[in-house]
This record gives C-alpha cells, sequence and structure tokens, in this order.
C-alpha cells in the first residue's frame, strides 16, 4: 500500500494529523533542552598560542633550511614536547591538580595545534570550569619555554595570546541540540503518523474499497443519522409528506410530527 500511495496522499495523512506531528515537535524540543540543561555535563574551554622562532645560531646549524622553514617543523615537534608525560606532570604540580587528575586525563585535556601551516602554535585547554581551564592553560604558556630549554631542543618560544578566561561553555551547543530534538520530533511524529495510517484497515466509504481492495461499488445505504440538514428526508410511510412513503425530519411514522 505504501508504494501506491502518492505525495497528494502522503500530504493528507500528515493534515489529517497534525497535532500528533507538532506535538513530536514540541515533545522533541522540550527533551533535547533537558537532556542538554540537565543530564549533560558542561565543558569550558581556554585558548592561547605562541610564536616559534629561531636564532640566527640556531639557523646556520641547518644549512638547508630557511628560518620559517625551520620554525614551522619545530612546531610539531614542541608539539610532541609540551605533551610529554613529564611536562604534563609539572603542569599537574603547579595546578595542584593531583588528586582531580591522572596524568593521562589532564593530557586528553589539552590539545596543541600548529595554525595554518606558520610558525604559531595554538593551546587549547578543556575543562568543567572556566577558571581551571584558564589555569592549566596560562602555566603551560609560562612553562613552555623554560621547558624546551631544558630539553635542549632548538629555537623559543614567545606568548602571543594569554590564555583566555572562557564566558560560556564550549560545549554542548544548546542551540544545536534543541534544533536537533525539533527535527527528530518531527521525523517521528511523521513516521507514527504514516504507520496509523497503514494500520488503519477500515472502510470509510465507496472509494476505499475500489481503490483498496478492487471491489466495485453497487449501491450504497446513506448514514441516516448525519442527515442533519432542513431539506434531509427519512424513508417512511407519512399521512404529512407531500410524497406517500417519505418523511420529512422531524416526523415519525404514524405521521404525528415531533
Amino acid at each position: 500500500m505504501l508504494n501506491e500511495m502518492t505525495i497528494q496522499d502522503l500530504l493528507e495523512v500528515f493534515l489529517k494529523r497534525w497535532w500528533l506531528i507538532l506535538l513530536g515537535i514540541v515533545v522533541g524540543g522540550i527533551l533535547a533542552f533537558g537532556i542538554t540543561e540537565y543530564l549533560i555535563e558542561s565543558t569550558y574551554e581556554s585558548r592561547g598560542s605562541m610564536y616559534v622562532h629561531v636564532s640566527a645560531d640556531e639557523l646556520a646549524k641547518y644549512q638547508t633550511q630557511g628560518e620559517i622553514n625551520l620554525a614551522t617543523r619545530l612546531v610539531e615537534t614542541y608539539k610532541v614536547a609540551l605533551k610529554s608525560n613529564h611536562f604534563i606532570s609539572k603542569i599537574r604540580e603547579e595546578a595542584h591538580l593531583e588528586d582531580e587528575y591522572t596524568i593521562s586525563k589532564l593530557n586528553s585535556m589539552i590539545e596543541l595545534s600548529g595554525i595554518d601551516e606558520t610558525e604559531f602554535l595554538e593551546v587549547r585547554v578543556t575543562s568543567n570550569t572556566p577558571e581551571e581551564a584558564n589555569l592549566i592553560c596560562s602555566l603551560i604558556l609560562a612553562n613552555a619555554e623554560k621547558m624546551l630549554q631544558d630539553a635542549n631542543i632548538a629555537g623559543a618560544v614567545n606568548t602571543i595570546d594569554e590564555a583566555s578566561l572562557p564566558i560560556s561553555p564550549a560545549s554542548p551547543n544548546e542551540k544545536l541540540n534543541i534544533t536537533l530534538g525539533f527535527i527528530l520530533g518531527l521525523l517521528l511524529a511523521l513516521a507514527i503518523a504514516l504507520l496509523a495510517e497503514l494500520m488503519d484497515t477500515s472502510v470509510k466509504d465507496e472509494d476505499d474499497l475500489v481503490k483498496n481492495y478492487d471491489i466495485p461499488v453497487v449501491g450504497s445505504i446513506p448514514n441516516l443519522d448525519t442527515l442533519g440538514a432542513t431539506s434531509a428526508y427519512y424513508y417512511g410511510p407519512s399521512a404529512s409528506s407531500a410524497q406517500p412513503g417519505i418523511a420529512k425530519k422531524g416526523e415519525i411514522a404514524n405521521g404525528s410530527a415531533k
């Protein structure tokens, strides 16, 4: 039956159950808001950036590399060095987070990335509180230079952007989640409306017999209970009717009016 339904048939099905579709949209939005607001923990992101540069003495050691190309390559080296367990452990100690996070957990909260293959290195720290994210990011920026010197890694870094203090959660995205809730609620309501129509096997009129069962209609009996207009007639003997055998609305079989 679904293969035989046209677009017009589908529209009629959905319009007939418009209240169900509207209910699905509203319920989907409310559920998405509730889950986002009360079940998903908010996280905050602090950002900062550093500039990688190379001194003339260090550049002389790499005759085949230009200063910019060498600094760009060093960005990748710094990303590995600043994510080492030794450096993360030092950050954890200075932030007094030994009881809060393991080294691997703290490491997973930190992301380092080069900016468009330039000499800039961006630091992003995600935490459950904006103050904690800001603290960890600030410590990374402050200790990066000394860590690289202690490890005898070529080049140097200068802080360009200090660690930001986030004022709103980075996730979850409330607007996006609510929009997805509306869409999912709509799709679910459309599916339920279509399923209810397919499961409804009742015959409503002659067209249903011809369309769904290919049964020709020879005749039909009108639903007398629904004839409420003044011009409607009931079948039966009546002395007062101008036409014998037909009683007007409000008359009974013995000819007396109600």
